[in-house]
């Protein structure tokens, strides 16, 4: 499987859902989910990225990055997302697969801050 595109009446992603799904490339996220649990990608380890209907009203995405709806908590993060601007929370599962990019992470989001 390579892009997966939820069914509208899916309003809940548990935890582990697509755990270790390493065939998966793309997720599209349907108006209505309105709960993703922590650690629903775990073991995506190809996931590209994430779209979100643009009518959901709990999640929102940019650049195939998974955030809350205000944009103001990263929940899920591709290996080439840049972050623009400071994120209030940045979720545990966020960079789970991403520990050879932290320095530069860390670092970018330092710059922000001085």
């Amino acid at each position: 499987m390579t892009t997966l595109m939820l069914a509208q009446t899916v309003t809940t992603i548990a935890e582990g859902a697509f755990e270790n799904c390493a065939g998966l490339l793309h997720m599209i996220i349907p108006k209505n989910v309105t709960h993703i649990k922590p650690g629903a990608f775990v073991g995506c380890s190809q996931l590209c990225g994430v779209t979100v209907a643009s009518d959901n009203d709990s999640f929102a995405s940019e650049d195939g990055a998974l955030f809350n709806k205000d944009k103001t908590e990263l929940l899920y993060v591709p290996a080439t997302f840049a972050i623009k601007g400071l994120m209030a929370v940045i979720a545990y599962y966020g960079f789970r697969f991403l520990r050879k990019h932290m320095g530069s992470i860390i670092a970018t989001v330092l710059a922000g801050i001085l």
